[in-house]
């Protein structure tokens, strides 16, 4: 799986959340390089999958990293940065954080995130997810399985078979 097809993984997780609970209907999900969110400073960062829950006044900003290697601390201290600027230029709303990751954070990373608020969410498995927006926490289950250019299939002949006439 690609990082932009884990992104898409991501909001498709969001739109499946969306379709199947009537409280969030409103929500708005942005995904992709087009997905650009305008913050104080003027500049348009770009975000992996941003939730708007107007209902709740709530913007989720979600960094999606499948990394083999641990989340460290200057990739939630550039996720903080990013909220702060588009806080400060929407601060009749919350903005929260939240970084999606195979494998986790160094200790130090969640020490700076525990202290700039940003959610870590374990994503191990394309197939089974956890999300918590605001009170509520989902489960997502995907029920079919992809197929990419990681999977090879050989075929050829069993030789212990051959000869061997099917009546």
């Amino acid at each position: 799986m690609t990082p932009s097809e884990y992104e898409k993984l991501f909001a498709e997780i969001v739109e499946g959340i969306r379709a199947r609970d009537r409280r969030f209907e409103q929500l708005t999900i942005g995904s992709g390089n087009k997905n650009r969110i305008r913050g104080a400073s003027g500049y348009e960062h770009q975000i992996d999958v941003s939730i708007d829950l107007p209902a709740t006044k709530t913007l989720y900003l979600v960094e999606c990293k499948r990394w083999k290697r641990k989340i460290g601390v200057q990739e939630m201290l550039v996720l903080a940065s990013r909220t702060n600027d588009i806080h400060n230029d929407r601060k009749e709303i919350l903005v929260k954080p939240i970084i999606a990751s195979q494998v986790g954070a160094t200790p130090n990373a969640q020490l700076i995130a525990q202290w700039f608020d940003i959610q870590i969410d374990n994503v191990e498995s394309a197939y089974e997810y956890g999300l918590q927006l605001g009170q509520s926490i989902f489960l997502a289950r995907r029920e079919t399985l992809g197929i990419s250019d990681e999977v090879s299939v050989t075929v050829g002949k069993d030789p212990k078979r051959e000869g061997h006439k099917e009546q």
